[in-house]
């Protein structure tokens, strides 16, 4: 057994390096001679990697308020160096020994490799560990419950803010009044659309209040004229006895919203033809 102290050079070098001789005795009679010792091979252990990480702690049987850090057996292969005892006929850096070792320790290898790890490494680790704790708070939060479906900004082509407003104000004409005030998408998104406009902006539609003004509307086949077919076809005369011809199938005339006589200049007279 040997016993040798560890400084920090030794945590912080390339390792622990091994190198294993041999001595040659011979004996003639009462005469003994001693060869010069022979190179066999050498072999470095990476402490931080290695060593240290292998050792497990164990409570000391003769002191159990003692605890020492032991690693398990290691067998070391030795390679063959530049002036062995093998000779030429070996190639550098060939196995041509083994030897079994086995670490004892009096300290805490986490605490000696924590003093060996260079600042940065140390300052990376905490932020690694900072941002993994992160990611498992966030993984941890429940995922809320959509309340609608809103399309990608890849699903749908730019809105056209003019086009929309000219169609909302063509349809206004022909929209109910609604009784009640309707219900938020986050309380009710039944009925509601969306849409997102050109600076990212998201505009919310009721399907109670008729089409989206974003949406063109569906071509309709043409109605005959007056002259062709009357029925269904009423008119007013203006104060200029101009005459304004609408069909019952549009819905509503718009000369019956109030708003709309006050613009065409007072009182109309409807005419069905």
């Amino acid at each position: 057994m040997l016993t040798f102290a560890v400084t920090m050079e030794d945590l912080t070098g390339p390792g622990l390096k091994l190198r294993l001789r041999v001595v040659t005795d011979t004996t003639f009679g009462f005469l003994q001679f001693a060869a010069r010792p022979a190179d066999v091979g050498e072999a470095t252990l990476d402490l931080q990697k290695r060593i240290l990480p292998s050792c497990l702690q164990q409570t000391l049987k003769s002191d159990k308020r003692r605890s020492v850090w032991v690693s398990p057996i290691m067998p070391v292969p030795l390679a063959h160096m530049k002036g062995g005892m093998l000779g030429a006929e070996t190639k550098l850096g060939e196995a041509v020994a083994h030897v079994i070792l086995h670490f004892s320790l009096d300290t805490d290898p986490d605490y000696l490799l924590d003093l060996a790890r260079p600042p940065t490494v140390k300052l990376e680790q905490k932020l690694r560990e900072s941002a993994d704790e992160m990611s498992r708070f966030i993984d941890s939060l429940p995922t809320p419950k959509s309340c609608c479906c809103q399309p990608a900004f890849g699903d749908f082509d730019p809105l056209d803010v003019d086009a929309a407003l000219g169609r909302a104000a063509l349809r206004a004409w022909s929209v109910g009044e609604v009784q009640q005030p309707l219900p938020a998408p986050e309380h009710c998104p039944e009925n509601w659309v969306s849409t997102i406009g050109p600076n990212g902006r998201r505009f919310w539609h009721n399907l109670a209040l008729g089409p989206p003004p974003w949406e063109e509307d569906s071509p309709t086949p043409s109605l005959p004229s007056p002259e062709e077919m009357p029925n269904g076809w009423v008119y007013h005369e203006g104060p200029d006895g101009r005459r304004f011809w609408h069909h019952s199938d549009l819905g509503p005339a718009p000369w019956e919203q109030p708003q709309a006589s006050e613009g065409l200049g007072g009182p109309m007279q409807e005419v069905t033809v």
